[in-house]
């Protein structure tokens, strides 16, 4: 056998021997479900009601007539208030890329909740005895809490010059629940955070901010929050490598001011 048939020989041994630890490395990984995010909102509806009703009646006889006639009125006003609960289809996607790239878990896709089962919204056990979530060790699952979003526009003093900012914060609550035990493995609250700034010249003059990229950070800086706070409580703790974060300087660089002139 020639040295080079020797060696490429060689070579595909330890290919192999490095994918097959790789292959066993993935498969000994805990797998994780990631639902998507639950909500309950409070919706508000005013409602007015009015009716009018009139009966009148007339008699005649031959020695007297009588009329007579009677009114109601019902009318009615005020609010009700219905809860409405469903997923919000965003901000796990980056959740998802976070645990794959920690190396200390292996993610599977469940099966998406359905929305006429309203009721059992918040029935994670539920959902793992139907089989939602096959295959999966643990399931992460969030609650939204809070979700905020605010235009701002400040003056910058002495000048003609106005700064206008759209942000926006998401704070949820997230159990890992552990598929067989049904016990909580980890429990956190995490926020993202998202705001884009633009500063004008002139007053009076509009301008559209990025809704997009502020989404985009929420959802990057939650995901960065989840994997922090997993990596302090699953199984005692773990070790993340640098670059299972998001690194700011990977980032596109935000936009300059936009300055309008007049």
């Amino acid at each position: 056998m020639s040295k080079i048939t020797r060696r490429s020989l060689f070579c595909g041994l330890i290919a192999s021997a490095i994918l097959a630890a790789a292959t066993a490395q993935a498969q000994s990984l805990p797998k994780v479900a990631v639902t998507d995010l639950t909500y309950e909102e409070k919706v508000s509806h005013w409602f007015s009601y009015y009716q009018s009703q009139s009966h009148g009646s007339y008699q005649a006889g031959p020695m007297h007539e009588s009329a007579r006639e009677d009114s109601s009125v019902v009318a009615g006003s005020g609010e009700i208030v219905t809860i409405e609960r469903g997923e919000l289809h965003k901000f796990t996607g980056d959740i998802r890329g976070a645990l794959i790239k920690s190396g200390a878990f292996s993610v599977i896709e469940g099966k998406p909740w359905s929305g006429s089962e309203k009721m059992t919204i918040y029935d994670i056990i539920g959902r793992i005895k139907q089989g939602y979530y096959r295959g999966a060790d643990y399931v992460l699952f969030g609650t939204i809490t809070s979700i905020e979003s605010r235009n701002d526009a400040v003056n910058i003093q002495n000048t003609s010059a106005t700064n206008f900012m759209l942000n926006m914060e998401l704070v949820c609550d997230f159990s890992l629940i552990d598929t067989r035990t049904y016990q909580v493995a980890a429990g956190f609250t995490a926020m993202g955070e998202g705001r884009d700034v633009r500063l004008v010249n002139t007053a009076g003059s509009r301008v559209t901010l990025s809704r997009g990229r502020v989404m985009r950070d929420v959802s990057a800086s939650l995901a960065d929050n989840v994997l922090t706070e997993l990596a302090t409580q699953f199984r005692g703790g773990f070790a993340l490598s640098p670059s299972a974060l998001r690194d700011p300087s990977a980032l596109p660089p935000p936009p300059p001011p936009t300055m309008i002139y007049r």
